[in-house]
């Protein structure tokens, strides 16, 4: 199983929608870990059939303390989706897009033959058409597949 897992903040107005239209066709399923979203970005999510959190009070939110609000997003993934090993957990924010050499090493997992390597993650401005961001602030990002 694939599972991608977003964390969220008001992102119902951004790049969500082509975010999540992205990773419809990529995953098996989706989990949104929201920031207490004042706007439509949950409902959005769920409209994806996205299973949703919303950040509870006790937990410090992504501003105060991103490693715990992260620490917090990824242990509500690991109850809420049941994960288990062999399963696959792409974790990314609402406004990446993994593209390329990441699409084929999808195609790869779903026949059982991806076993690990490297992929490019770019920062992207949108889905379609297909925007990179180039301001300088973010860098090109390599992780372990």
């Amino acid at each position: 199983m694939i599972v991608v897992s977003i964390v969220t903040k008001n992102e119902e107005n951004r790049y969500f929608d082509s975010c999540l239209a992205w990773v419809c066709g990529i995953s098996d399923r989706i989990f949104i870990y929201d920031d207490q979203s004042t706007d439509d970005t949950v409902e959005l999510a769920r409209c994806y059939g996205a299973k949703t959190i919303v950040r509870p009070d006790s937990v410090p939110s992504f501003i105060e303390a991103e490693g715990s609000f992260r620490e917090a997003a990824w242990q509500a993934m690991l109850e809420k989706m049941g994960i288990r090993r062999g399963d696959w957990v792409l974790s990314i924010d609402a406004d990446e897009f993994p593209i390329g050499d990441f699409e084929l090493a999808v195609e790869e997992l779903h026949r059982g033959g991806w076993n690990g390597g490297n992929i490019r993650i770019r920062e992207m401005w949108d889905y379609d058409p297909l925007m990179e961001r180039v301001d300088g602030f973010w860098g090109k990002i390599s992780g372990v597949r």
